[in-house]
C-alpha cells in the first residue's frame, strides 16, 4: 500500500483543491479479496510530519479498524511528505513504514539495516518526492517483507527528476527480537527509465501472490513483476496504444478491489488535457486489454490527477483539481 502526499500551491483556492485531490488518493486501492492472514495488513496508515521534536518529528496514524477512521499521533525518527509506505502485521498493528529512503521499525525507531537502502540523490531529509513512489508488500508464506524502491535522479533540466530504475530491498521480521531487520538491498529489477512513480499491486488469482504493474518512461509499455514466495521479479513486459498520454506527471494508477480493472490517469500538460486510461485486467496473467479513454479538457490547473475506485468495484471517482467526477465501470459506455 502506497500513501499519496501532495505538496500543495500556495493560494487558498489550489490549496483547497490540492487537498480534495489528496484525500481522493488516501481511499483505499488495494485489492480486498485477500487470504485472512493479509485482509488487515493494510489497517493503519501514517501520514503528515511537523518540526522535528527531541530528534523525532510528529506525524499521524490513520486506523481503519473500525467503522470510524481513528487518528493519533507517530513519532517517527524521519519527515513523511510526498512518499510514505506502511505494512501491518496480520492483527492489524503498525509492522514497518518508509519515506522512500529510510525504513522505520514498529518501535518508531529507524529500522536495523535500512541505512544501507538508497533510493538516490533525491532522498534525504523528507523521504523521496515521488507519489506512488514505493511499494512494501509481505512476501507470501514467509516473515519477510519486501520494499520496491526506485532510484531516482536529476535530469538536463534541474526542475525535473526521474525514476532510472527499480530496485527492492527484503526485510526480514523475525529478527531483532521481532523488530524487523533488512537483510538486503538495492537488488536490480528493472534497468529503464520509468515512470514517475505510479507502482501499484494487484492480487494474483491464486490468491496468494502478487502482480506490480510499473509504466516505462515517455512510451506506452509496462512492466510486470510478480512476488510470489520466493520473492519479487520481472515477468515480462506489454506495449500498449499510447492512449493517456507519454509524458511524466503527477498522476496515479490503482487497481479496482475485485481485480478486474487498472486505471492510470496523467494530469494536464502544457501539451496534453487531464486524461483517464481505463484498462481490463487479467488476474492470471498479469496482462492488460480493452483501453478506454476519458479527457477533462475543462481542467486548467496543473496539480496532478487523482483515482479512487468503490469498494464494490462499480464506481471510479476521478480529480484534477477542479472538479470531482464519478464513472461507471460497469456501463457499456463509460464516457
Amino acid at each position: 500500500m502506497s500513501i499519496i502526499f501532495i505538496v500543495s500551491p500556495l493560494n487558498s483556492t489550489m490549496i483547497t483543491r490540492a487537498f480534495s485531490a489528496f484525500i481522493l488518493a488516501l481511499l483505499p486501492t488495494l485489492v480486498m479479496t485477500q487470504p485472512l492472514i493479509d485482509e488487515k495488513r493494510d489497517y493503519q496508515w501514517i501520514i503528515g510530519e511537523t518540526e522535528f521534536v527531541n530528534d523525532f518529528s510528529a506525524g499521524n496514524i490513520l486506523d481503519f479498524k473500525d467503522s470510524v477512521v481513528k487518528r493519533t499521533v507517530q513519532y517517527q525518527p524521519f519527515k513523511m511528505r510526498t512518499t510514505v509506505a506502511s505494512v501491518c502485521d496480520p492483527l492489524g498493528k503498525l509492522q514497518a513504514y518508509t519515506n522512500g529512503q529510510f525504513v522505520a521499525d514498529k518501535t518508531g525507531y529507524t529500522m536495523q539495516g535500512s541505512e544501507f537502502m538508497t533510493s538516490g540523490p533525491y532522498g534525504g531529509y523528507y523521504g523521496l518526492e515521488v507519489l506512488q513512489g514505493v511499494l512494501m508488500l509481505p512476501v507470501p508464506n514467509s516473515n519477510k517483507l519486501v520494499l520496491i524502491h526506485p532510484f531516482y535522479g536529476p535530469t538536463a533540466n534541474p526542475d525535473i527528476q526521474k525514476t532510472y530504475y527499480l530496485r527492492y530491498s527484503t526485510i526480514d521480521m523475525s529478527l531483532n527480537g521481532g523488530k524487523g531487520a533488512m537483510t538486503s538491498y538495492n537488488q536490480l529489477l528493472i534497468d529503464n527509465e520509468l515512470d514517475n512513480g505510479m507502482i501499484t499491486a494487484c492480487r494474483h488469482a491464486n490468491g496468494r501472490d502478487w502482480w506490480i504493474l510499473v509504466p516505462e518512461l515517455a512510451t506506452a509499455r509496462y512492466f510486470r513483476l510478480l512476488l510470489d514466495p520466493t520473492g519479487v521479479s520481472l515477468i515480462g513486459e506489454q506495449t500498449l496504444e499510447p492512449g493517456i498520454g507519454v509524458e511524466a506527471g503527477l498522476c496515479q494508477a490503482v487497481f479496482s478491489p475485485d481485480g478486474e480493472t487498472y486505471v492510470r490517469s496523467k494530469g494536464k500538460t502544457k501539451y496534453k488535457p487531464d486524461t483517464i486510461g481505463i484498462y481490463d485486467f487479467d488476474r492470471c496473467t498479469g496482462l492488460l486489454s480493452n483501453l478506454r479513454v476519458i479527457t477533462h479538457a475543462d481542467e486548467e490547473l496543473f496539480i496532478g490527477s487523482f483515482n479512487a475506485i468503490s469498494p464494490d468495484s462499480r464506481y471510479l471517482y476521478h480529480t484534477s483539481g477542479f472538479y470531482l467526477y464519478q464513472y461507471d465501470l460497469k456501463a457499456s459506455d463509460i464516457k
